[in-house]
């Protein structure tokens, strides 16, 4: 079987990681077609180059897998069936995918849509259309003349750690509100009072008015397990709208709802309630960050443009870059330059193992050492020595506890539409099985991100020793260069035991903030529990973070750049607070909301309460740099915290508002700020 064309793996591979955002985890082995993993090799074999990715093209190859099961399509391309890493569906099973164009033209979009594309988002910047394609319709798009190259778009983590189903038999029938509880409903994060933010509010009469907030997340309203929809939240007083009884009665905005209904956990609404049990008055909207990573960034703008001036997301793709400010940075940027106050959740990908962080591996440079004969039959003419003295090592070991798991995003230092190598990952057994894999297609265009993406789970039975292998393919055009990689493994589960748990010789262990969350446009947020205020929690991913290129700005390769060092997080804010029905039930109106997800909404109703306070004695409005000066330098000292997890501390609204107008008077704030 020819490099590349052998997927016959993915039969074999287990790979339902653990779905997050509130969703309970779900273990559902599958037993693919007999035969299908053969007829794809062959069929791959046969077939001219594409400009498919390789999963697409696994997919399109196949006449049997596009009418199979979505959970056996999933498991044919090495991917979770559902949850975080799983492909993005529409309620008719389409695709959602990036499709690279010459020119987002009109005759461009109408060739897509003749070939079965609905158009999701146009990005003319970056030259891509974010499209529902069905299964059927891959080949066609992929044999487009306009067409450059086309990848799938995976479903994004969350900043979310909420095991337990978000639907009514987890909790009692929601309660409606009574008039008692004003300003706010019947759950009450304690973030509130953790935040000082109810200090603030009756100390400086502020409660975020006249200040619009916007979230990002999968949806609002949108679930139809929800143990409440919107309508709920708002006669108890839990969210604005008509009939709130607390007198906030201006409903949220929704400017768009996901695609990918079928996924949807509401996690913008509980995040929506967060901010308005801290800030009430404020004026609230909710956009999707579901819709792709480009549909992410358009929905950025989308806010600024209904008039946000507080914007907060929980969503990281795995596609953005590492090394460098992507699409949804650079939206960032637009907004926050325009007056915003931008605020993002951390992350939580760390995992602690004897001490150490051990979620990611950088190496300053990729060594090549020899290559395994099983890797060697795929083309792969070397692959990475993870010892950087003493004798060479080309598999990094890690073991996984029965049930252990992880998402596995692994990027190289080249910056987007500049891609000239190819670093693959491979994840073998004992045995030299290959379980799980990520690589480029063999022939046709190369990709325009330098970014590998597999997921697994171990369901052996018990507990498992694996090995990654990263390696390099020089064929189809591809040098032989020795870019700096890294990878990350997102919402890790279950690991006992990895080969390299320390820094050492250069290679760096631990740091997992990256894309939007490592930026220096957005305000990183860490999660610090309801319950303790000097400790942060342990999976809230750390930093720092080092980008080695110019942002990406449009199609042209950006320059390499002085390393720009990022220490983020920023601060912490809280999480595990109460929601009406987001999260973990823990008894009466309360789930607890676990994840830096809800820390980073807690953060923004805080920027509110800022911005209110500025804008009532000030000519010149709040922004990014001075709501960053403001919540940093009020920051409460965290005992158990350092710059890497918790950044300055926990954000302080009192000091912050306090010292706020310590400064309004001083003409020349808003300037050094800026």
């Amino acid at each position: 079987m020819g490099r590349k064309l052998w997927i016959a793996f993915f039969a074999c591979a287990i790979v339902l990681s653990a779905p997050l955002g509130g969703v309970a985890a779900q273990t559902l082995p599958i037993v693919p077609k007999a035969g299908a993993a053969a007829l794809l090799a062959r069929s791959s074999q046969s077939q001219a180059p594409s400009k498919l990715s390789s999963r697409l093209r696994a997919l399109a190859a196949s006449a049997e897998l596009q009418t199979s099961s979505e959970q056996a399509q999933a498991q044919a391309v090495g991917l979770p069936a559902r949850g975080p890493g799983s492909l993005i569906r529409d309620a008719q099973g389409r695709l959602l995918i990036d499709v690279w164009l010459g020119a987002t033209s009109a005759a461009s979009l109408d060739s897509l849509r003749r070939a079965g594309a609905q158009v999701v988002d146009v990005s003319p910047r970056y030259g891509v259309v974010t499209a529902l394609v069905a299964a059927t319709d891959l080949a066609k798009v992929g044999q487009l003349a306009d067409v450059s190259y086309a990848m799938e778009e995976y479903t994004p983590i969350h900043g979310s750690d909420s095991p337990q189903q978000n639907s009514a038999a987890a909790g009692p029938a929601r309660l409606q509100a009574p008039a008692s509880t004003c300003p706010v409903g019947v759950a009450v994060t304690e973030g509130d009072a953790q935040l000082k933010a109810d200090q603030a509010r009756t100390t400086y009469g502020v409660n975020g008015s006249g200040v619009k907030v916007g979230i990002l997340s999968d949806s609002y309203d949108a679930d139809a397990s929800a143990n409440t929809h919107a309508a709920d939240d708002v006669t108890s007083g839990d969210l604005p709208g008509a009939g709130n009884t607390c007198g906030f009665t201006t409903p949220v905005s929704v400017l768009s709802e996901t695609v990918s209904t079928g996924t949807a956990t509401d996690e913008g609404r509980g995040m929506l309630q967060v901010v308005h049990d801290l800030a009430p008055g404020a004026t609230l909207a909710f956009a999707s960050a579901h819709n792709g990573l480009f549909g992410f960034a358009s929905n950025i703008q989308a806010l600024s443009s209904w008039g946000a001036n507080v914007i907060a997301d929980d969503v990281t793709y795995f596609a953005e870059p590492m090394f460098q400010e992507g699409p949804v940075s650079v939206a960032i940027g637009n907004v926050t330059a325009a007056g915003a106050v931008y605020l993002t959740s951390a992350a939580n990908s760390n995992f602690i193992l004897g001490g150490h962080d051990v979620s990611s591996y950088e190496a300053p440079a990729y060594r090549p050492t020899g290559v395994p004969s099983f890797l060697a039959s795929q083309g792969e003419e070397s692959c990475h020595n993870f010892n950087p003295s003493g004798a060479p090592n080309n598999a990094y070991a890690i073991t996984l506890a029965n049930g252990g798991s992880f998402l596995f995003d692994l990027q190289f230092a080249e910056p987007w539409y500049g891609v000239t190598t190819d670093l693959d990952v491979w994840l073998t057994d004992a045995a030299n099985n290959v379980v799980a894999a990520s690589f480029f297609p063999a022939s046709g265009p190369h990709p325009v991100t330098p970014f590998q993406f597999m997921s697994f789970q171990n369901l052996s039975g018990s507990s498992q020793t694996y090995h990654i292998e990263v390696c390099r393919f020089t064929g189809n055009g591809y040098d032989h260069a020795t870019p700096r990689f890294k990878w990350v493994m997102l919402n890790p589960r279950g690991i006992t035991a990895v080969a390299y748990p320390t820094s050492n010789g250069g290679d760096i262990v631990g740091p997992t903030i990256f894309g939007h969350s490592a930026s220096q446009y957005s305000l990183s947020v860490a999660a610090a529990p309801f319950n303790d205020s000097n400790n942060p929690e342990t999976f809230s991913s750390r930093g720092p973070a080092t980008h080695y290129f110019g942002p990406v700005i449009g199609t042209t390769p950006a320059a390499a750049v002085t390393p720009v060092f990022l220490q983020q997080p920023d601060f912490a804010a809280t999480d595990g607070g109460c929601t009406s029905f987001f999260g973990q039930f823990a008894g009466g109106n309360c789930y607890r909301f676990f994840g830096t997800s809800e820390a980073a909404p807690h953060a923004a109703a805080v920027a509110a309460l800022l911005k209110q306070k500025y804008n009532l004695t000030h000519t010149l409005a709040i922004n990014q740099g001075t709501a960053r000066f403001l919540l940093q330098s009020t920051a409460q000292a965290m005992s158990g915290g350092s710059a890497g997890s918790t950044g300055a501390g926990l954000v302080d609204a009192l000091a912050a508002v306090a010292k706020e107008l310590l400064f309004t008077h001083h003409v020349f704030l808003p300037f050094l700020m800026r």
